[in-house]
């Protein structure tokens, strides 16, 4: 069941509620946390490649660095679920972010200057 899920994902592609990330880093995945956040929400695959290749990644490492940035990089915090998915001994991290209601949220960028984005069609667009 939960392989569906990751392939119905995969066939779909990156949308306004979809994004792929083969890993993630503090600074850079705040901006989408927000976007989603400041949007509609969304889902992001933790661990595969724009083309939709599975790469896998180690899940716990992964989910640090996200809830790191929804803690400490985000203002106000970005409240997130997740789930981990295995397929071919590879694991990929499903990120969920609702809609939030205390928009707007902001990203801290790497000087703690802190930028509002919102997510248009398959990008994170700085408002």
């Amino acid at each position: 069941m939960k392989s569906e899920l990751l392939y119905l994902w995969l066939k779909a592609g990156e949308s306004e509620t979809l994004d792929f990330k083969q890993t993630v880093a503090a600074h850079k995945i705040a901006r989408t946390l927000v976007a989603f956040a400041n949007h509609k929400g969304g889902t992001i695959l933790i661990g595969v490649a724009d083309n939709k290749q599975i790469l896998g990644i180690d899940p716990a490492e992964e989910l640090f660095v996200i809830e790191t940035a929804a803690a400490k990089y985000c203002t106000p915090k970005v409240e997130i679920g997740y789930e981990t998915f295995e397929e071919d001994d590879k694991n990929v991290l499903a990120i969920y972010v609702k809609e939030g209601n205390e928009k707007p949220y902001f990203a801290l960028d790497r000087e703690g200057n802190p930028h509002a984005y919102l997510r248009e069609k398959d990008k994170n667009k700085i408002l």
